[in-house]
């Protein structure tokens, strides 16, 4: 029996841009040449707590995903061949041994280190221009 993969050889290539921004995670579905296809989005909550501002990263996580699947959702039939992401400033998650979040993920404008970080420049000085 022969098979018909002729149907492979239409498939365009996509590529997928990530920008996971401080309000929101967008998405957009590009061609190997740069076309923009679709995009898509998906608001991104914070809570602001008595130490400052923060999130769940598992939220982050589930946020990414809705943009994602609402960009290709939008986005003609093909196959994705890469993925590029932009993030929020310098946020960061902490993993445990486990790879799972162990704090909240804190945002970038958050200020509750403001006295660590004058004790660091204390110690260590100013940086040199």
């Amino acid at each position: 029996m022969k098979r018909n993969f002729d149907w492979w050889l239409t498939v365009p290539d996509l590529l997928v841009g990530l920008d996971v921004g401080t309000s929101a995670v967008k998405a957009a579905v590009c061609t190997a040449e740069g076309r923009e296809l679709a995009h898509g989005s998906a608001p991104l909550a914070w809570r602001t707590t008595s130490l400052g501002t923060e999130t769940d990263p598992e939220r982050v996580l589930s946020t990414v995903r809705a943009a994602l699947a609402d960009a290709l959702a939008r986005a003609p039939e093909g196959q994705v061949i890469g993925l590029g992401v932009a993030g929020m400033a310098e946020a960061g998650v902490l993993l445990g041994p486990d790879g799972r979040p162990v704090a909240p993920l804190i945002a970038w404008h958050d200020s509750r280190d403001r006295a660590q970080a004058a004790r660091l420049v204390a110690d260590l000085g100013e940086k040199e221009s």
